[in-house]
């Protein structure tokens, strides 16, 4: 009972991971940094025009690291729902050893790839 417990959240926590928008989350926030580590180390732009622009790059970056948190937060989710009808105290210990971690890892990739596979052969009929 217990391993379907863990079927069922890896499947909805993979879910929610191919749903939310993380990669673009990830991609805005390296793309302010290196605009903020671009700025800074440019010569060519004056001391104040940084003082005005770094704390705007600064924020985006912060707004976007928090958007990122709060998305892999919405991806545990489903452990920790299953967690709590479950007994929470017994499921955290089982989701620390190392054949479930892995067991999670597995199914979350197969899942994402079958999806994906699916997904291809329905574009293409």
């Amino acid at each position: 009972m217990i391993w379907l417990l863990v079927i069922v959240a890896s499947v909805l926590a993979s879910e929610l991971l191919m749903a939310l928008p993380i990669l673009s989350t990830i991609a805005r926030v390296l793309r302010f940094a290196r605009k903020a580590a671009h700025l800074v180390s440019s010569k060519r732009i004056s001391d104040s025009w940084k003082e005005r622009i770094v704390p705007v790059y600064a924020l985006h970056i912060i707004r976007g690291s928090l958007m990122f948190l709060a998305m892999l937060l919405l991806v545990l989710t489903p452990f920790l729902a299953v967690g709590i009808l479950g007994g929470l105290a017994a499921w955290s210990e089982m989701m620390l050893r190392p054949e479930v971690m892995a067991a999670i890892c597995v199914i979350s990739v197969g899942w994402i790839l079958l999806r994906r596979k699916i997904g291809q052969r329905a574009a293409r009929v």
